[in-house]
């Protein structure tokens, strides 16, 4: 009486397996293919037979039953299966391979024609994780980032687009740093990924609000528009600037005693009572120890008190900051800060002549007696009206404006109207008031039909909702903060939907209504925002993946 042993596994692949919108996990060394495939070991060398049909192998991704079907092998004892994901599987806590083999109306034989064994002991899956989105946009992965569309796998963003039938708009030029740390300038409606200046690190894709750099000749502090030295000299191109140029310019006292040392410019600025403004300029160290003393005078009455602030080049740090004003540094690599200050103007003005100054500063005070040596490389000035600061808008001879950032992805066959589930991880810069910047959002042009995540900034908090016919299904809220980042994910169908945050489950909504969507729009408003990566699955994933998803 010939008898087999009970087969054996061997899967092949990667710690990470990536291709089109399928990307699975496993135990072992890396491989990259369309399939999860594995190889069932027999004792003996058999036969496969796949007249009358294919045997294949049941295989539980998150309760829903797929197959390995057999592709090779016959003659052999090595079997390989192959399992394909279906679009909107996910299953982040590993697989389940279960016995026996199911021969599918064909036959597995050893030579003599004895029928093999099909039981097994189900081999341990739980690195081996299958996570399949139809709509996928990777912003950190290397250096064009990975896009899928429904299995399909694009190299560079305008690929993905095109396939999608999406756009990208910014109708002007707009800076961000590269992977060197470098300040680099976008074209007209080219996208933004953006990275750390320090670490060098991505921190994805940049979407800034509309802005306008109100002063002119903001890297010439040698120009006439910079109306007055006062007791200080300037010389041009002196230094490398955060741009990588030669334009950094170099401010030095005099020896004047008990006086100050620097320069300002006068700008005629339309700006209303609680309207903000923000001052920034780019400074380094060039000698001595001085600090950087940054003022907005109140000449037209528009600041009242003329809100300051003085920065310490040594510790990064800001002090003596006027009252109801805020000030903070950057530190943006090789010495360089952007020093940054923000205050609300006191009094309503059409147009106030106000002095925009830099200042040279030590022990706090802009009054001191200058030794004729001492100096700061300066470089990039920008007054904005925001309560905020945005990434620099170089100027030459007028001022410039930065247009918003806009995403658009309209519908199509990869999103199901019915059900539906999406994963996102973004980062924020944004400010106290009462707005909801929204880090991306499905809905049909208005707010009657959505669902979306946002910065709810009245509650500091993180948030998830649904609103379908003008009607709000439910929301959830997760603790957050003005600056901030998120891993959030949500799924929906018909009075089925929940959320969870960087872990977290939060409690499941029995009342809810999928809404009618057109598009996914990722924008600028009310904040600076970095998408980091964003997937949608065509079906409600179960609150475990959720949970999974965002940990």
């Amino acid at each position: 009486m010939h008898s087999f042993i009970p087969p054996s596994f061997h899967f092949r692949g990667l710690i990470k397996l990536s291709f089109a919108s399928l990307c699975l996990l496993f135990p072992q060394t890396a491989h990259a293919g369309l399939d999860l495939t594995f190889t069932v070991n027999m004792s003996e060398p058999v036969i496969v037979d796949t007249t009358g049909g294919v045997p294949r192998i049941a295989v539980d991704v998150d309760g829903v039953t797929r197959y390995g079907t057999y592709i090779s092998g016959s003659g052999s004892s090595a079997l390989t299966f192959t399992l394909t994901a279906q679009m909107g599987d996910l299953d982040l806590d590993g697989v389940t391979v279960s016995s026996p083999l199911d021969l599918n109306g064909g036959s597995i034989k050893d030579s003599a024609g004895n029928n093999a064994t099909l039981t097994f002991t189900s081999p341990t899956t739980s690195g081996v994780k299958v996570d399949a989105p139809s709509l996928s946009m990777n912003f950190v992965d290397g250096a064009n980032g990975r896009y899928t569309l429904n299995g399909t796998a694009y190299t560079n963003f305008s690929s993905f687009l095109t396939a999608a039938g999406g756009t990208f708009t910014r109708n002007s030029i707009a800076t961000y740093y590269d992977s060197t740390g470098v300040m680099r300038t976008a074209s007209a409606n080219q996208p933004r990924l953006d990275h750390d200046p320090i670490t060098h690190q991505p921190k994805g894709l940049l979407n800034e609000p509309i802005r306008t750099n109100l002063l002119t000749r903001s890297a010439e502090f040698d120009n006439a528009a910079w109306l007055t030295n006062t007791r200080a000299t300037i010389t041009a191109n002196a230094a490398t600037a955060p741009d990588g140029s030669s334009t950094a310019e170099l401010l030095t006292e005099d020896a004047t005693p008990t006086q100050t040392h620097g320069v300002y410019t006068n700008m005629v600025t339309a700006i209303t009572a609680g309207q903000f403004m923000t001052y920034s300029v780019y400074v380094k160290n060039a000698s001595g120890s001085r600090q950087l003393n940054l003022q907005l005078v109140n000449t037209g009455g528009a600041w009242g008190v003329g809100p300051a602030a003085y920065f310490n080049l040594s510790t990064g740090t800001a002090s003596n900051v006027t009252a109801g004003s805020t000030a903070s540094m950057t530190n943006v690599g090789n010495g360089w800060y952007r020093c940054i200050l923000t205050s609300p103007a006191a009094t309503t003005t059409v147009a106030s002549t106000g002095a925009k100054q830099v200042y040279l500063a030590t022990g706090n005070s802009q009054t001191y007696s200058g030794d004729g040596t001492s100096g700061l490389y300066i470089w990039g000035a920008q007054a904005e009206i925001s309560n905020f600061a945005t990434s620099y808008i170089p100027t030459t001879n007028t001022t410039m404006q930065r247009r918003e950032d806009v995403l658009n992805i309209p519908t199509g066959s990869w999103y199901n109207q019915n059900a539906g589930s999406f994963y996102s991880q973004s980062s924020w810069e944004s400010y106290a008031g009462v707005e909801y910047p929204m880090l991306f959002r499905f809905d049909d042009t208005t707010n009657g039909n959505r669902w979306n995540l946002f910065y709810a900034q009245i509650y500091n908090s993180t948030g998830i909702d649904g609103y379908a016919g003008g009607s709000g299904h439910g929301s959830f809220l997760h603790p957050s903060s003005i600056n901030g980042s998120i891993k959030a994910a949500s799924a929906q169908t018909t009075n089925s939907a929940n959320a969870a945050f960087d872990g977290t489950l939060k409690t499941l909504k029995t009342i809810w209504v999928p809404p009618p969507v057109t598009q996914l729009v990722f924008n600028g408003t009310y904040a600076v925002k970095w998408t980091h990566n964003t997937k949608y699955y065509p079906r409600r994933v179960t609150d475990t993946q959720l949970q999974l998803l965002t940990q």
